[in-house]
């Protein structure tokens, strides 16, 4: 993979982070192109809430390629996926941290910056190696080549506001954009409530899973063959949690507690936002193989 790079990046993509994955190597040059952005940014002594900005793209990007990335080593039974999943947290905390520091005002630190660096070179040619040369050894036609149609897909809307037509297939009727960019907008909502201290949305109606389009969908869809799904369940599962989560970001909120809202905000109900845009994509994929093989 060839990647465009600045003499003054702080970090450059070489031919020894490359796993052999394409669709995963993407995202890796990706996450290094927003650690760049972020590099910049702070050379250039760019506004607060750019800087702001580029450091909760990292975040949520991270966010949903380490989602990606452990459902690929679960449906391969990789051994160490909770060793793994352990470094991802520690990861994403670190970003969230300074995320939060400096939405108080703080700095961002060279020592974040390297930590960034350091720990992501690290991770792909160690860690990430280990489970792509375990995948390479257990090659399974059929499953991979199903994965880089999802990762492609994953990618493409991982790197949108959803709003753009960037995939065009619906699923059972299901216009897959436009259920991401609904949940997209109820983080915006939440984060608008949080901002002015906005009580007028109703926590019943938040909690409500099937008062969304995305709920109806689930509701309307929960008699006919896709039930069956592994991935239609694990699709309920987790937009149920969403809604669970939207709900008690409320309740903090009108219990005078705001900063443990937008923890959960920041943390929990992102994370299941990215969780939700990656069980779609794959409800897709599962969904169009259960055609081929009927």
């Amino acid at each position: 993979m060839n990647a465009a790079h600045s003499s003054n990046d702080l970090v450059t993509w070489s031919n020894d982070l490359s796993l052999g994955l394409d669709e995963v190597d993407d995202q890796h040059l990706y996450l290094i192109e927003r650690i760049n952005k972020l590099w910049h940014a702070l050379l250039e002594n760019r506004d607060r809430e750019v800087v702001q900005e580029i450091i909760e793209e990292l975040y949520s990007y991270t966010q949903t390629h380490f989602i990606a990335e452990e459902v690929l080593m679960r449906s391969f039974d990789y051994p160490r996926l909770a060793e793994h999943q352990k470094s991802h947290r520690m990861f994403t905390d670190h970003i969230r941290k300074a995320a939060d520091d400096y939405s108080n005002g703080k700095p961002i630190s060279m020592e974040l910056l390297h930590f960034l660096n350091d720990w992501l070179q690290k991770h792909i040619k160690v860690t990430d190696r280990d489970y792509a040369n375990y995948i390479d050894r257990r090659k399974h036609g059929a499953l991979l080549g199903g994965f880089k149609s999802l990762f492609r897909k994953f990618n493409d809307m991982a790197r949108h506001d959803s709003s753009d037509d960037v995939v065009e297939d619906s699923l059972q009727g299901l216009d897959m954009n436009h259920a991401i960019q609904v949940h997209v907008n109820w983080i915006k909502r939440l984060e608008q409530a949080l901002k002015h201290d906005e009580r007028s949305l109703d926590v019943n109606e938040v909690a409500d899973d099937e008062h969304c389009m995305l709920g109806n969908w689930i509701s309307a869809n929960q008699g006919k063959g896709i039930r069956k799904l592994e991935e239609f369940k694990r699709l309920i599962d987790n937009h149920a949690a969403f809604h669970q989560c939207a709900a008690s970001i409320l309740v903090e909120l009108r219990e005078g507690r705001p900063r443990a809202a937008n923890m959960l905000l920041k943390r929990d109900l992102r994370h299941l936002s990215n969780t939700i845009r990656f069980d779609i994509i794959q409800l897709y994929g599962a969904y169009h193989r259960k055609l081929g093989s009927d």
